[in-house]
């Protein structure tokens, strides 16, 4: 028997990273943080009841990382679409 923990986001270090000190400061022991340097990424994990990372993410107006890579490939094709 284990117990599995699921309320966990991949966040992009880039802008995200600047705030995790803060994070830590305000959250403590109620959240995981953990960095990812070579994928510039960083995880969030809520380790309390009353804590979501949706409510960690908001708080802290952080990027999710499919967001940011998402957006990123939008602002690549526009630059790179081909002229007609």
């Amino acid at each position: 028997m284990a117990t599995i923990n699921f309320d966990r986001v991949a966040l992009f270090g880039d802008h995200n990273q600047q705030k995790i000190v803060e994070i830590q400061r305000a959250l403590g022991a109620k959240v995981r943080i953990e960095f990812d340097q070579q994928n510039g990424t960083f995880y969030l994990e809520s380790r309390s009841p009353q804590l979501t990372t949706r409510q960690g993410v908001a708080n802290f107006d952080l990027i999710f990382a499919r967001r940011y890579f998402g957006d990123y490939v939008q602002r690549f094709l526009a630059v790179n679409a081909p002229m007609c």
